[in-house]
C-alpha cells in the first residue's frame, strides 16, 4: 500500500489565511493505511472532500497548537470523521483544545481517545509510534515524530522560532515537513525563515532524505519557488521541496523524487 502526504493547505499566517492566498487545511498522512490529519485549519474539510480523501477512515488528528490557521476546522473534521458509528478517533492535542472549548463540547464524546501533549511523550498504535516535542512559539506548541520500529519515517516541525535542537529532531528521518513562514529573517511572531531552515539542515546528521517546506506566508508570493528549491537542494546537498496546495507527495526514495516514478521510501 502506497504511503503519502496530501497537502490540503500550504499557507500560514494571518494575511495568507484571511485572504486565502494559499489554502490552509493542513495535511493528511497515510502510512500503511493509517490516516493522520495534521493541523486542520480553515477549509480543511472542503478541500479534503474535493480531493476525495476517505475522511471517515481517518484514525487520528494531531493539533500542534490552537492558533486559527492550525485548528479552526477541527469541529467539522471531527463531525465528518465520526459520521459512522463505532469510529475510534484518536485526538492528540494540547489540553487547552478541550478546556478552552476549541473543540465544541458536544463533540467531546465522539473522540474515543484523548491524548494531551503536555502529559505524555508518545503513544503506539499497531506498528507505528507517535512522539512529540515542545517548540518555541507564542503559545504552547509541539512538533510530531512518527516511527515504525527503528525507522524514523516522518517529522513535522510546526510554528516555532529557531533553536539548535531542531537539527537533532530532523536528523535521520525519511521525510521532514517544516513550517517556514518567511523567505528571509523577520522578527515577527516566532516563526522560522529559510536561512534558519538552512542552519537546521546543515547541522543535522544525517540530513532528512526529503525536506518539505510548507506554511508559507505572504512574502513568498511571486517568488520562483521551483528555482529556489533547486538552489537549496544543491547548496545543502539534500532534497528540499516546497509543498503545493492539493499536492499528494508519495513517500518514495530519494535521489530524484520525480513524483510517481521512484521506488517506495517506506
Amino acid at each position: 500500500m502506497a504511503s503519502w502526504i496530501l497537502f490540503l493547505g500550504t499557507g500560514g499566517g494571518r494575511v495568507v489565511t484571511s485572504k486565502q492566498l494559499r489554502q490552509t487545511g493542513g495535511f493528511v498522512v497515510n502510512i500503511d493505511g493509517f490516516l493522520i490529519w495534521v493541523d486542520p485549519g480553515p477549509g480543511a474539510l472542503v478541500h479534503a472532500r474535493k480531493r476525495r480523501v476517505p475522511v471517515e477512515q481517518v484514525s487520528m488528528i494531531f493539533i500542534s497548537h490552537n492558533h486559527l490557521d492550525h485548528v479552526s476546522d477541527i469541529n467539522p473534521v471531527v463531525e465528518a470523521i465520526t459520521l459512522k458509528p463505532r469510529v475510534s478517533l484518536k485526538l492528540l492535542c494540547p489540553r487547552s483544545t478541550f478546556e478552552e472549548k476549541v473543540l465544541y463540547e458536544y463533540l467531546h464524546p465522539k473522540v474515543k481517545e484523548k491524548v494531551f501533549l503536555e502529559e505524555r511523550s508518545e503513544v503506539t498504535y499497531g506498528k507505528l509510534t507517535f512522539s512529540w516535542f515542545p517548540l518555541q512559539h507564542t503559545t504552547l506548541t509541539y512538533g510530531l515524530k512518527v516511527r515504525r520500529g527503528e525507522e524514523n519515517l516522518l517529522v513535522y516541525i510546526s510554528d516555532t522560532s529557531y533553536f539548535p535542537e531542531l537539527s537533532q529532531h530532523v536528523s535521520g528521518t525519511k521525510v521532514a515537513v517544516i513550517n517556514v513562514l518567511f523567505p528571509y529573517k523577520v522578527n515577527i511572531g516566532m516563526h522560522l525563515s529559510l536561512p534558519e531552515l538552512e542552519d537546521i539542515l546543515r547541522n543535522s546528521d544525517p540530513k532528512p532524505e526529503v525536506t518539505i517546506i510548507t506554511h508559507l506566508g505572504g512574502r513568498y508570493m511571486n517568488l520562483p519557488l521551483n528555482e529556489m528549491e533547486e538552489k537549496l537542494s544543491e547548496e545543502l546537498r539534500a532534497k528540499v521541496m516546497f509543498a503545493r496546495d492539493n499536492w499528494k507527495f508519495y513517500m518514495r526514495s530519494t535521489s530524484e523524487i520525480p513524483q510517481g516514478k521512484a521506488s517506495k521510501l517506506f
